[in-house]
């Protein structure tokens, strides 16, 4: 009998997502609502959740499963739109939610404020990319979307990992913390890719579509644990693991392939749902702890308000900055390499052809219009990855310290998801409409990359 109030929330899980995608809704947020009432109905079990599960158990899939989407290739042309937001955007996010939330809330240490930072960095760019398909985005604006999501996560669950270890004590220098970072990074690329070419190498050789998928179920938790245990990030070993595998999915068989992507897709089903479904359940809990310490509800509620606008804000501000720096960077560099190749036609008239093959080894990232970066700007929707996170974060260290402000943590990583998928995750679709973003049916059979955003009539 203790297996079936889980079975129960599994059940009411797959059941209201059903209902949703039949109503053309976000199922996150019915899943949530209805685990919100739920959660105040008395009689109703409290959910106990593992932060360990949560990490090892819900998000490698999740990822995996992205992963195996993602074009290597379009990454790679895209990879400094990718870098900036899946890096730069996800540390200065922390860093300015961290801040924010250590000067609004008194009794938070600097760590802890960083960690919310962390938890709330990265949005859920999965969620984004699936209107954005839906809806026909070009395809340079998919990558930058899909690619984001993969690195994002990555990055920010390494800066999880750091602030945790602070706040449970350990003594780091940003020495230290780089060294971390490091580490966890070139481990856990190297664990994925490893573990990517050893799994490959079987699938080319075994024949059965069932025993293939079976033991690709395997990968994601293989290289998670495995680069966990060697001091990696298991985050990134993931997702390198499933871009190598996906990269070389088309050389295996048709019939592993078919089997296999809809096993991925209902387990996405399923793990999403259960995790916003149990933050539901948890809020009851939350709220009672917030009202029975000092804070004040309403000043808590402000607070979360705060970050909110911040997580909102700092997203198109950092998008428009640093793309339009970056293209006139490029631009520069352009001018530059035709004022050298002038010379050297000059001088050796004979050799032109050779000086002009250089510019064409340096791939230059797409160019965007201002509507592009518009919907980009506002995709910035958290997450499952942000309420695994903050449902991860335990109320006592492993070396026995007390996270401070471990309720309003939750707290605000709960508010900050549910305000973004409602406030952005209803509006991205007219947004792409309004902004001539969307591809019509017809067209998206023959429009290629380059496709740009035009403004709707």
């Amino acid at each position: 009998m203790e297996f079936l109030p889980l079975i129960l929330l599994v059940s009411a899980c797959v059941g209201l997502t059903a209902i949703a995608r039949r109503l053309g809704w976000p199922a996150p947020l019915l899943v949530t609502g209805v685990a919100l009432v739920v959660a105040g109905l008395p009689g109703v079990p409290e959910f106990e959740i593992d932060p360990h599960v949560i990490l090892t158990l819900v998000l490698p899939p999740l990822l995996y499963s992205a992963a195996l989407d993602v074009s290597l290739i379009n990454v790679t042309r895209s990879r400094k739109h990718i870098t900036r937001l899946g890096m730069g955007l996800v540390a200065l996010t922390a860093a300015v939610v961290g801040l924010t939330a250590y000067w609004l809330v008194p009794d938070m240490s600097l760590p802890a404020a960083l960690l919310l930072g962390a938890i709330v960095a990265p949005p859920d760019a999965v969620s984004a990319a699936a209107i954005g398909r839906r809806l026909g985005l070009p395809r340079h604006v998919m990558t930058v979307l899909s690619g984001e999501s993969l690195i994002n996560d990555a990055a920010s669950l390494t800066l999880f990992k750091v602030f945790l270890l602070v706040v449970g004590g350990t003594s780091l220098t940003l020495l230290d913390d780089l060294g971390i970072f490091a580490l966890a990074v070139v481990v856990g690329v190297l664990v994925g890719l490893a573990l990517g070419v050893i799994f490959h190498w079987i699938r080319m050789r075994v024949t059965d579509p069932v025993t293939e998928t079976m033991l690709g179920l395997l990968v994601p938790f293989l290289a998670y644990i495995s680069a966990e245990e060697l001091g990696g990030s298991g985050v990134l070993a993931v997702v390198a693991a499933g871009l190598w595998i996906g990269f070389n999915s088309p050389k295996t068989g048709y019939a592993a392939r078919l089997t296999e992507r809809p096993v991925w897709s209902a387990i996405d089903l399923l793990l999403e749902g259960v995790v916003f479904a149990l933050i539901g359940l948890q809020m009851k809990s939350i709220a009672e702890s917030l009202a029975a310490s000092d804070r004040d509800v309403w000043s808590t509620v402000l607070v979360a308000v705060v970050i909110l606008v911040v997580v909102i804000l700092i997203r198109p501000a950092f998008i428009f900055t640093t793309y339009y720096a970056s293209r006139s960077q490029q631009a520069r560099r352009k001018r530059g390499r035709e004022r050298l190749e002038a010379r050297s036609r000059t001088r050796r008239r004979g050799r032109s052809r050779a000086g002009s093959a250089l510019p064409t080894a340096l791939v230059e990232e797409p160019e965007m219009t201002w509507r592009e970066l518009t919907v980009i700007s506002w995709t910035s929707m958290r997450g499952v990855v942000s309420l695994a996170a903050a449902a991860a974060v335990p109320v006592i260290t492993d070396s026995g310290i007390p996270v401070p402000g471990h309720d309003i943590i939750v707290f605000v990583a709960f508010f900050v998801t549910i305000g973004t998928l409602l406030l952005q995750g209803l509006t991205l679709p007219m947004v792409i409409t309004r902004l001539g973003c969307a591809i019509s049916g017809r067209s998206r059979a023959t429009v290629r990359s380059s496709v740009t955003c035009s403004p709707s009539r």
